[in-house]
Protein backbone atom coordinates (compact mmCIF):
# COMPACT_ATOMS: atom_id res chain seq x y z
CA UNK A 1 0.00 0.00 0.00
CA UNK A 2 1.66 3.54 -0.96
CA UNK A 3 1.42 5.65 2.40
CA UNK A 4 0.10 9.61 2.04
CA UNK A 5 3.70 11.43 2.45
CA UNK A 6 1.85 15.18 2.46
CA UNK A 7 2.66 17.58 5.01
CA UNK A 8 -0.69 17.61 6.99
CA UNK A 9 -1.96 20.91 7.03
CA UNK A 10 -4.03 22.49 10.09
CA UNK A 11 -7.74 23.14 10.70
CA UNK A 12 -9.07 26.71 9.28
CA UNK A 13 -11.91 26.45 12.03
CA UNK A 14 -8.75 26.22 14.74
CA UNK A 15 -7.88 29.81 13.74
CA UNK A 16 -11.43 30.90 12.97
CA UNK A 17 -11.98 29.95 16.77
CA UNK A 18 -8.69 31.61 17.80
CA UNK A 19 -9.75 34.78 16.55
CA UNK A 20 -13.14 34.65 17.95
CA UNK A 21 -11.48 34.16 21.46
CA UNK A 22 -9.05 36.77 20.51
CA UNK A 23 -11.92 39.37 19.77
CA UNK A 24 -13.67 38.19 23.17
CA UNK A 25 -10.46 38.77 25.15
CA UNK A 26 -9.48 42.60 23.14
CA UNK A 27 -13.55 43.45 24.92
CA UNK A 28 -13.14 42.10 27.78
CA UNK A 29 -9.71 43.63 28.42
CA UNK A 30 -11.48 46.74 26.99
CA UNK A 31 -13.86 46.97 29.11
CA UNK A 32 -12.21 46.44 32.23
CA UNK A 33 -9.86 49.38 31.19
CA UNK A 34 -12.98 51.14 31.47
CA UNK A 35 -13.76 49.58 34.77
CA UNK A 36 -10.58 50.87 35.65
CA UNK A 37 -11.52 54.32 34.81
CA UNK A 38 -14.80 54.48 36.32
CA UNK A 39 -13.84 52.78 39.68
CA UNK A 40 -9.98 54.30 39.76
CA UNK A 41 -7.93 51.07 39.71
CA UNK A 42 -4.50 52.34 38.07
CA UNK A 43 -3.86 48.73 37.63
CA UNK A 44 -6.70 48.39 35.18
CA UNK A 45 -5.86 52.15 33.44
CA UNK A 46 -1.63 51.36 33.07
CA UNK A 47 -1.23 47.97 34.04
CA UNK A 48 2.23 49.06 35.99
CA UNK A 49 2.22 52.15 38.33
CA UNK A 50 4.10 55.01 36.15
CA UNK A 51 3.09 53.74 32.67
CA UNK A 52 1.29 55.29 30.54
CA UNK A 53 -2.83 54.63 31.20
CA UNK A 54 -4.81 53.75 27.95
CA UNK A 55 -7.13 56.38 27.36
CA UNK A 56 -10.99 55.73 27.57
CA UNK A 57 -11.43 56.69 23.85
CA UNK A 58 -9.16 53.66 22.92
CA UNK A 59 -10.72 51.53 24.86
CA UNK A 60 -14.12 52.32 23.44
CA UNK A 61 -12.46 51.74 20.15
CA UNK A 62 -10.82 48.32 21.00
CA UNK A 63 -14.90 47.06 22.25
CA UNK A 64 -16.17 47.87 18.43
CA UNK A 65 -13.01 45.86 17.09
CA UNK A 66 -13.77 42.93 19.09
CA UNK A 67 -16.92 43.01 18.29
CA UNK A 68 -16.32 42.97 14.51
CA UNK A 69 -13.88 40.26 14.81
CA UNK A 70 -16.75 38.05 16.89
CA UNK A 71 -19.09 39.00 13.47
CA UNK A 72 -16.02 37.75 10.89
CA UNK A 73 -15.38 35.19 12.82
CA UNK A 74 -18.52 32.81 12.93
CA UNK A 75 -19.91 30.13 10.56
CA UNK A 76 -22.24 32.55 8.69
CA UNK A 77 -20.02 35.84 8.65
CA UNK A 78 -22.27 37.22 5.59
CA UNK A 79 -25.34 37.04 8.21
CA UNK A 80 -23.57 40.10 10.24
CA UNK A 81 -22.09 42.25 7.61
CA UNK A 82 -23.90 45.10 8.16
CA UNK A 83 -22.95 45.15 11.77
CA UNK A 84 -19.33 44.41 10.68
CA UNK A 85 -19.74 47.77 8.29
CA UNK A 86 -20.93 49.81 11.10
CA UNK A 87 -17.84 48.50 13.86
CA UNK A 88 -15.75 49.47 10.79
CA UNK A 89 -17.14 52.83 10.27
CA UNK A 90 -17.07 53.34 14.06
CA UNK A 91 -13.44 52.52 14.36
CA UNK A 92 -12.55 54.41 11.45
CA UNK A 93 -14.46 57.45 12.25
CA UNK A 94 -13.56 57.87 15.54
CA UNK A 95 -10.00 57.76 14.92
CA UNK A 96 -10.25 59.86 12.09
CA UNK A 97 -11.76 62.82 14.02
CA UNK A 98 -8.34 62.16 16.55
CA UNK A 99 -5.95 62.53 13.63
CA UNK A 100 -7.75 65.53 12.47
CA UNK A 101 -7.35 67.01 15.82
CA UNK A 102 -3.31 66.19 15.60
CA UNK A 103 -3.42 67.92 12.45
CA UNK A 104 -5.18 71.17 13.68
CA UNK A 105 -9.11 70.53 14.56
CA UNK A 106 -10.11 71.93 18.37
CA UNK A 107 -11.75 69.19 18.80
CA UNK A 108 -10.53 66.09 20.66
CA UNK A 109 -12.73 63.25 21.27
CA UNK A 110 -10.30 61.37 23.30
CA UNK A 111 -11.32 63.57 25.83
CA UNK A 112 -15.41 63.31 26.32
CA UNK A 113 -14.99 60.67 28.95
CA UNK A 114 -13.48 60.90 32.03
CA UNK A 115 -12.48 64.34 31.08
CA UNK A 116 -11.70 65.60 34.96
CA UNK A 117 -9.64 61.54 36.14
CA UNK A 118 -7.38 62.41 32.66
CA UNK A 119 -6.60 66.09 33.97
CA UNK A 120 -5.05 64.25 37.16
CA UNK A 121 -2.46 63.24 34.76
CA UNK A 122 1.20 64.71 34.83
CA UNK A 123 0.69 63.94 31.07
CA UNK A 124 -2.41 64.07 29.70
CA UNK A 125 -3.52 60.90 28.28
CA UNK A 126 -4.02 61.13 24.75
CA UNK A 127 -5.14 58.61 22.53
CA UNK A 128 -1.07 58.19 20.57
CA UNK A 129 -0.72 59.25 17.21
CA UNK A 130 0.62 55.57 16.29
CA UNK A 131 -2.48 54.53 17.87
CA UNK A 132 -4.47 56.47 15.48
CA UNK A 133 -3.08 55.09 12.80
CA UNK A 134 -3.09 51.45 13.66
CA UNK A 135 -7.23 52.08 14.41
CA UNK A 136 -7.75 53.31 11.00
CA UNK A 137 -5.50 50.41 9.53
CA UNK A 138 -7.54 48.17 11.31
CA UNK A 139 -10.62 49.74 10.76
CA UNK A 140 -9.66 49.25 6.55
CA UNK A 141 -8.60 45.89 6.89
CA UNK A 142 -12.08 44.92 8.88
CA UNK A 143 -14.61 46.68 6.16
CA UNK A 144 -12.51 45.39 2.97
CA UNK A 145 -12.41 41.72 4.77
CA UNK A 146 -13.93 39.52 1.73
CA UNK A 147 -11.70 42.07 -0.76
CA UNK A 148 -8.88 40.15 -2.77
CA UNK A 149 -6.82 41.26 -5.61
CA UNK A 150 -5.65 38.99 -9.06
CA UNK A 151 -3.61 35.97 -7.56
CA UNK A 152 -5.23 35.84 -4.42
CA UNK A 153 -3.71 39.17 -3.17
CA UNK A 154 -5.21 40.49 0.23
CA UNK A 155 -4.58 43.76 0.95
CA UNK A 156 -6.12 43.92 4.56
CA UNK A 157 -3.80 41.46 5.84
CA UNK A 158 -0.95 43.34 4.93
CA UNK A 159 -2.42 45.92 6.49
CA UNK A 160 -2.91 43.84 9.86
CA UNK A 161 0.36 43.39 9.17
CA UNK A 162 1.55 46.50 9.41
CA UNK A 163 -0.64 47.52 12.99
CA UNK A 164 1.80 43.97 14.16
CA UNK A 165 4.74 45.42 13.38
CA UNK A 166 4.29 48.73 14.70
CA UNK A 167 2.35 47.01 18.17
CA UNK A 168 5.56 44.69 17.91
CA UNK A 169 7.31 47.54 18.23
CA UNK A 170 6.08 49.38 21.09
CA UNK A 171 5.75 45.82 23.27
CA UNK A 172 9.62 45.33 22.37
CA UNK A 173 10.65 48.84 23.78
CA UNK A 174 8.83 48.43 26.79
CA UNK A 175 10.56 45.42 27.11
CA UNK A 176 14.05 47.30 26.96
CA UNK A 177 12.38 50.19 29.12
CA UNK A 178 13.56 52.58 26.01
CA UNK A 179 12.89 56.33 25.77
CA UNK A 180 11.45 55.64 22.37
CA UNK A 181 8.07 54.74 23.86
CA UNK A 182 8.25 58.05 25.93
CA UNK A 183 8.57 59.61 22.49
CA UNK A 184 6.08 58.47 20.45
CA UNK A 185 2.94 59.84 18.54
CA UNK A 186 4.80 63.78 18.88
CA UNK A 187 3.68 64.03 22.33
CA UNK A 188 2.36 60.97 24.12
CA UNK A 189 2.83 57.35 23.97
CA UNK A 190 1.17 54.21 23.37
CA UNK A 191 0.16 52.36 26.54
CA UNK A 192 1.97 48.86 26.92
CA UNK A 193 -1.83 47.41 26.98
CA UNK A 194 -2.67 49.28 23.90
CA UNK A 195 0.23 48.22 22.30
CA UNK A 196 -0.61 44.50 23.37
CA UNK A 197 -4.58 44.73 22.13
CA UNK A 198 -3.34 45.72 19.10
CA UNK A 199 -0.89 42.43 18.66
CA UNK A 200 -3.88 40.54 19.73
CA UNK A 201 -5.78 42.36 17.08
CA UNK A 202 -3.58 42.02 14.21
CA UNK A 203 -3.46 38.13 14.80
CA UNK A 204 -7.22 38.07 14.90
CA UNK A 205 -7.76 40.25 11.62
CA UNK A 206 -5.02 37.67 9.66
CA UNK A 207 -7.03 34.35 11.33
CA UNK A 208 -10.34 34.97 10.21
CA UNK A 209 -9.59 33.85 6.80
CA UNK A 210 -7.29 31.43 6.79
CA UNK A 211 -7.77 29.81 2.99
CA UNK A 212 -6.64 33.06 1.76
CA UNK A 213 -3.59 35.45 1.02
CA UNK A 214 -0.58 34.64 3.67
CA UNK A 215 -2.60 32.53 5.47
CA UNK A 216 -3.31 29.84 2.96
CA UNK A 217 1.07 29.14 3.29
CA UNK A 218 0.29 28.97 6.71
CA UNK A 219 -2.30 26.40 6.68
CA UNK A 220 -1.38 24.71 3.82
CA UNK A 221 0.01 20.91 3.47
CA UNK A 222 3.18 21.99 1.36
CA UNK A 223 6.78 21.55 2.42
CA UNK A 224 6.66 25.96 2.77
CA UNK A 225 4.13 25.33 5.08
CA UNK A 226 5.55 23.09 7.10
CA UNK A 227 8.80 25.86 7.26
CA UNK A 228 6.54 28.64 8.22
CA UNK A 229 4.73 26.68 10.77
CA UNK A 230 8.29 26.02 12.41
CA UNK A 231 10.30 29.06 11.85
CA UNK A 232 7.48 32.00 11.94
CA UNK A 233 6.98 31.67 15.73
CA UNK A 234 10.78 31.35 16.59
CA UNK A 235 11.46 34.70 14.54
CA UNK A 236 8.97 36.48 16.84
CA UNK A 237 9.28 34.97 19.69
CA UNK A 238 12.93 34.10 20.27
CA UNK A 239 14.65 37.12 19.30
CA UNK A 240 12.68 39.53 22.42
CA UNK A 241 13.41 37.03 24.96
CA UNK A 242 17.09 36.86 24.28
CA UNK A 243 17.25 40.70 23.64
CA UNK A 244 16.00 40.74 27.15
CA UNK A 245 18.37 38.39 28.73
CA UNK A 246 20.74 40.27 27.98
CA UNK A 247 19.67 43.48 28.82
CA UNK A 248 19.06 42.38 32.19
CA UNK A 249 22.34 40.84 32.32
CA UNK A 250 23.82 44.44 31.33
CA UNK A 251 21.44 46.38 34.30
CA UNK A 252 22.57 43.45 36.80
CA UNK A 253 26.72 44.44 35.38
CA UNK A 254 27.21 40.81 34.99
CA UNK A 255 28.84 41.76 31.89
CA UNK A 256 29.75 44.55 29.20
CA UNK A 257 27.81 45.60 25.88
CA UNK A 258 29.96 43.65 23.95
CA UNK A 259 29.97 40.84 25.51
CA UNK A 260 25.82 40.85 25.93
CA UNK A 261 25.92 41.41 21.72
CA UNK A 262 28.52 38.32 21.32
CA UNK A 263 26.19 36.01 23.68
CA UNK A 264 23.00 37.44 21.84
CA UNK A 265 24.33 36.19 18.72
CA UNK A 266 25.97 33.09 20.00
CA UNK A 267 22.81 31.62 21.14
CA UNK A 268 20.17 33.21 18.46
CA UNK A 269 22.91 31.17 15.97
CA UNK A 270 22.60 27.84 18.10
CA UNK A 271 18.61 28.20 18.71
CA UNK A 272 18.19 28.47 14.87
CA UNK A 273 20.41 25.76 14.29
CA UNK A 274 18.49 23.42 15.94
CA UNK A 275 15.40 24.80 14.32
CA UNK A 276 16.51 24.56 10.83
CA UNK A 277 18.01 21.28 11.81
CA UNK A 278 13.98 19.90 13.12
CA UNK A 279 12.78 21.06 10.11
CA UNK A 280 15.11 19.76 7.80
CA UNK A 281 14.89 16.10 9.53
CA UNK A 282 11.45 16.68 8.99
CA UNK A 283 11.84 17.46 5.31
CA UNK A 284 14.47 14.59 4.99
CA UNK A 285 11.89 11.94 6.45
CA UNK A 286 9.26 13.21 3.88
CA UNK A 287 11.59 12.86 1.17
CA UNK A 288 12.87 9.49 2.48
CA UNK A 289 8.79 8.65 2.49
CA UNK A 290 7.98 10.38 -0.98
CA UNK A 291 11.33 8.39 -2.37
CA UNK A 292 9.76 5.19 -0.87
CA UNK A 293 6.26 5.55 -1.96
CA UNK A 294 7.42 6.29 -5.30
CA UNK A 295 9.57 3.05 -5.51
CA UNK A 296 6.10 1.48 -4.09
CA UNK A 297 4.48 3.09 -6.83
CA UNK A 298 6.61 2.00 -9.47
CA UNK A 299 6.83 -1.67 -8.24
CA UNK A 300 2.90 -1.69 -8.36
CA UNK A 301 2.88 -0.44 -12.09
CA UNK A 302 5.48 -2.92 -12.99
CA UNK A 303 3.45 -5.93 -11.66
CA UNK A 304 0.11 -4.15 -13.13
CA UNK A 305 1.98 -4.63 -16.50
CA UNK A 306 2.94 -7.93 -16.18
CA UNK A 307 -0.57 -8.49 -14.95
CA UNK A 308 -2.26 -6.39 -18.12
CA UNK A 309 0.81 -8.92 -20.67
CA UNK A 310 -0.53 -12.22 -19.18
CA UNK A 311 -4.51 -10.90 -19.55
CA UNK A 312 -3.82 -10.04 -23.02
CA UNK A 313 -2.24 -13.60 -23.39
CA UNK A 314 -4.54 -15.18 -21.93
CA UNK A 315 -7.20 -13.39 -23.81
CA UNK A 316 -5.53 -14.13 -27.37
CA UNK A 317 -5.69 -17.58 -26.54
CA UNK A 318 -9.57 -17.35 -25.45
CA UNK A 319 -9.48 -15.71 -29.03
CA UNK A 320 -7.85 -18.63 -30.90
CA UNK A 321 -10.02 -20.84 -28.91
CA UNK A 322 -12.92 -19.20 -29.95
CA UNK A 323 -12.41 -19.10 -33.49
CA UNK A 324 -11.40 -22.69 -33.72
CA UNK A 325 -14.59 -23.29 -32.16
CA UNK A 326 -16.88 -21.22 -34.48
CA UNK A 327 -15.06 -22.75 -37.11
CA UNK A 328 -15.79 -26.14 -36.17
CA UNK A 329 -19.48 -25.53 -35.47
CA UNK A 330 -20.05 -24.36 -38.93
CA UNK A 331 -18.26 -26.75 -40.28
CA UNK A 332 -20.40 -29.26 -38.50
CA UNK A 333 -23.51 -26.86 -40.02
CA UNK A 334 -21.95 -27.71 -43.21
CA UNK A 335 -21.28 -31.64 -43.03
CA UNK A 336 -25.00 -32.14 -41.83
CA UNK A 337 -26.26 -29.78 -44.70
CA UNK A 338 -24.57 -32.42 -47.22
CA UNK A 339 -26.10 -35.25 -45.46
CA UNK A 340 -29.85 -33.90 -45.42
CA UNK A 341 -29.07 -33.19 -49.27
CA UNK A 342 -27.75 -36.68 -49.74
CA UNK A 343 -30.44 -38.27 -47.97
CA UNK A 344 -32.94 -36.44 -49.97
CA UNK A 345 -31.42 -37.02 -53.16
CA UNK A 346 -31.33 -41.37 -51.57
CA UNK A 347 -35.00 -40.73 -51.46
CA UNK A 348 -36.15 -38.90 -54.59
CA UNK A 349 -33.76 -41.52 -56.40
Amino acid sequence: MVQNTTVEGLSPVLFRRTAMFFGYFIVASALAVLAGWEFDIARLESVFPGFVPMNPATAFIFIFCGIAVILSSGTQPERFKAARFFSAAAIIGIAGLKLLNYLGLPFAIDRIAFSNKLDLFSSPSHMSFLSVICFLMVGAAILFLNCKRQGGICPWQYLAMATLTISYLMVVAYEYNSSFVSLTAFLQPMALHTAVLFMFLAFAIIFLRPEDGIMKIVTGKSLGSLIVRRMVPMVLILPPILGWIGFIGLEVGLYDFKFDAALIVTVSILIFQIVIWGVASKIEFLDFETKKAKQEAERLLVDVNQKTVELNDRVEELDKMNKFMVGRELEMVKLKGEIKRLTEAKKSS
